[in-house]
């Protein structure tokens, strides 16, 4: 069963999603997603492992908010989104 968590320090909230994937989300994990993916005032840091985790969780945000979304928050001049290699 996948678990969405947060922990808020300061001004910042730090959001952790434990699921396989997408499909195995709940509609009310999905909109908490969506709603935070596209809050103007958030950075968002997404933490992937290897290349297929990394086309893994670029698929999964683009069944949240849509490829166009996802360009327009990821390639502006101050991107909103970014997907950092674990190392």
């Amino acid at each position: 069963m996948p678990l969405l968590y947060g922990i808020a320090r300061g001004d910042c909230l730090y959001l952790f999603c434990f699921c396989a994937s997408l499909p195995h989300m709940s509609i009310s994990d999905r909109d908490v997603l969506s709603e935070l993916l596209l809050c103007p005032d958030a950075n968002v840091h997404i933490i992937y492992h290897n290349k297929k985790a990394l086309a893994d969780k670029i698929a999964n945000v683009v069944k949240i908010i849509g490829q166009d979304k996802l360009i327009e928050k990821s390639y502006s001049e101050n991107p909103q989104i970014d997907f950092i290699e674990q190392k």
